[in-house]
């Protein structure tokens, strides 16, 4: 007959071998899905004593079926940190995907997830075991409804230097079917198409380089003097500006002209504008 001290270590066995085998649920084997939208993180899989980071661990898990639905496949960290690190995520019902970057930085990057052809797809993602406080958690977010014009400017913002009023209401008018999507794929293959080149220096010149009140120096490397090569003239002497108030003082500007060596120089509040040969008599009148 066994002793008491022989029931104990073998009620004790037991209990060490029970833990050991139900300790890591098999995951690979329960399709997760997302929880509804407002009902806060859904754990799936939490860490334990036995487990450790070396492990892996298969999830399996649905996509999202709905356009304006998100949802986030994250590691919560165990305290005292609180803030959790995204690691994929299935939104507009596409498959699910591996956010950019590696969140964890004791592993090696991770494989992205399997899916397969059904809608919503249907994936598998392997990933990192967790220590005793770490979980994997499943979150679902909405995102309000997004008009045409608001998809067409995002979209002219990442291939144009920027949207403008008349781009979108182009895109509106020729790139969006009654009642449909907008066609983005037709307007890379007209821009492609398009023969007629335009030049982004040009543009860029033509719009940088304004009018000063004053002659100035415009900053950075250039010519030192206005006689050197690569100096630049107006091609005028005098512009509206001149018979307006000045736009730093605010007080009237005035003409002056000297008679020098047989030549006139133009001055405006004291500023050499230009000279000019012999125009006739000219009387000076003094303010």
């Amino acid at each position: 007959m066994a002793n008491n001290d022989t029931l104990k270590n073998n009620r004790l066995l037991g209990l060490i071998f029970l833990i050991t085998v139900t300790v890591t649920p098999t995951l690979a084997s329960v399709t997760q899905y997302c929880p509804p939208v407002g009902a806060g993180p859904k754990p799936i899989h939490e860490g334990s004593l036995s487990s450790s980071r070396a492990d892996t661990i298969t999830v399996t898990l649905t996509s999202t079926a709905a356009s304006s639905e998100l949802c986030i496949l994250s590691l919560s960290p165990a305290p005292p940190s609180v803030t959790p690190k995204p690691v994929a995520r299935s939104y507009d019902g596409l498959p699910w995907e591996l956010r950019g970057g590696n969140p964890f930085p004791y592993s090696p990057a991770l494989t992205e997830p399997t899916c397969d052809s059904a809608s919503p797809a249907v994936c598998t993602v392997t990933l990192p075991g967790l220590i005793l406080g770490e979980s994997y958690t499943l979150t679902s977010y909405s995102a309000a409804a997004v008009s045409d014009e608001v998809l067409a400017a995002r979209f002219l913002e990442q291939t144009t230097f920027g949207p403008t009023r008349g781009a979108i209401d182009d895109m509106m008018s020729t790139y969006k079917a009654s009642g449909g999507a907008l066609d983005y794929a037709k307007w890379v293959a007209d821009q492609v198409a398009d023969s007629s080149l335009t030049s982004h220096r040009e543009f860029w010149r033509t719009r940088t380089n304004p009018r000063f009140e004053y002659p100035t120096g415009p900053g950075g490397a250039g010519p030192a003097n206005a006689c050197e090569k690569g100096s630049r003239w107006r091609k005028f002497t005098f512009s509206e500006r001149d018979g307006l108030y000045d736009l730093t003082n605010g007080v009237s500007k005035w003409l002056g002209i000297t008679a020098r060596e047989g030549r006139f120089l133009w001055y405006v509040d004291g500023m050499l504008r230009t000279t000019t040969k012999p125009i006739g008599t000219m009387t000076m009148v003094d303010e």
